[in-house]
């Protein structure tokens, strides 16, 4: 789980600084990886992740941040095999060390705010099959069985505020609906789900050379 932790660091101290993806008017029924922008905002029921991300570093609560963006069924594995509660002290490590940055550079009662969507893509199957392939990168050693039904793209703006100073940034990340789970973060722009477009061939070719080395 090791790439979870780097995952979760990175968005805990730059709070989850990512790069957004160029946008072009043609349609994605025209080029599946060309992503439109939406002319409605969406509900909140399907950005929530986001709050629960927020508000779990605000109130110091790992479990509420751990289950923003981890699938129910990883959470329900890392139960089995004993790993949930080193993942928890590792989570909560991560807030007391971020939570230290910005009272250092914001003052005292730093915390995380939502404050406006700037805009949201409607992610096409091909970029759910990404997102699956970011599942099963980041979660390497264990089942990822679970079928991703639907995802956005989503810029907003956020600001981290203490007594002395704010600061206010944008962010774009995505969000994809779980079967029978829900929403969850993916800490990646759709710009970034295209690192995970690997050619199966070179893929199948590269195992069978580790399972036969050549001397």
């Amino acid at each position: 789980m090791k790439k979870l932790f780097a995952v979760l660091s990175v968005c805990a101290v730059l709070s989850c600084t990512f790069c957004s993806c160029s946008k072009d008017e043609n349609s994605s029924e025209d080029n599946p990886m060309m992503l439109t922008v939406n002319t409605e905002q969406l509900d909140k029921s399907i950005i929530q992740p986001i709050f629960d991300y927020y508000d779990g570093f605000n109130n110091n609560d790992p479990d509420l941040v751990m289950d923003s963006f981890n699938p129910k069924s990883i959470m329900e594995q890392m139960k089995e095999n004993g790993t949930y509660e080193e993942e928890i002290a590792n989570t909560n490590n991560n807030i007391d060390l971020t939570h230290q940055m910005w009272t250092e550079k914001y003052g005292e009662n730093p915390k995380l705010e939502f404050k406006e969507e700037i805009q949201n893509t409607h992610l096409t199957k091909e970029y759910l099959d990404l997102a699956k392939k970011y599942f099963e990168y980041t979660y390497y050693d264990m089942d990822i069985d679970f079928e991703i039904e639907d995802g956005y793209e989503y810029q907003f703006k956020y600001a981290i505020t203490g007594d002395n100073s704010s600061e206010e940034n944008n962010e774009t990340t995505c969000i994809v609906k779980i079967k029978d789970d829900g929403w969850k973060l993916v800490f990646c722009s759709s710009e970034m789900l295209l690192s995970y477009m690997i050619d199966e061939d070179t893929t199948s070719e590269s195992s069978e050379n580790q399972e036969n080395p050549t001397e």
